[in-house]
């Protein structure tokens, strides 16, 4: 994978995590300071694809949920915030959207939750990036 070509993006990984946390920080800290107060769950879930999706996403997600849409180059990173939902639940509803609304699309995604440990945004959406990353490795080797 070229350095200045991650993920479709033109940048590298390092600025694409920059420019993604500069885009969610709004987001992710309103959302932190509910898990922290509140002690609800919240989980995030990232599609990526080059076609924008965006629309689809929005059709189906709940009145709760956040969509943070950012293009960056040829990609296009959804973000939706998942409030008090718990990993499972958003494995589930990854599962749905998937099957049922982006069966033609291609599209990867990543599944994570918010925790009320959580300081460090730029790790946290690195954690995303890498495993973006181990996807398209795993969809480029041969299969048996």
């Amino acid at each position: 994978m070229e350095q200045s070509k991650f993920l479709n993006t033109n940048l590298t990984q390092v600025e694409t995590a920059q420019k993604l946390v500069e885009e969610l920080k709004p987001s992710i800290k309103e959302l932190l300071y509910n898990v922290k107060r509140y002690d609800v769950p919240v989980s995030i879930v990232l599609f990526h694809s080059i076609k924008d999706v965006s629309s689809e996403l929005d059709n189906h997600k709940r009145l709760t949920d956040v969509l943070d849409i950012i293009k960056i180059g040829g990609s296009y990173f959804n973000f939706i915030f998942l409030p008090f939902t718990n990993i499972q639940e958003a494995h589930s509803f990854v599962n749905y959207i998937e099957l049922k609304v982006l069966h033609s699309e291609k599209s990867n995604c990543v599944v994570n939750e918010l925790k009320k440990e959580q300081s460090n945004c730029l790790t946290f959406i690195n954690s995303f990036l890498f495993g973006l990353t181990q996807q398209k490795e795993a969809d480029s080797l041969p299969r048996a």
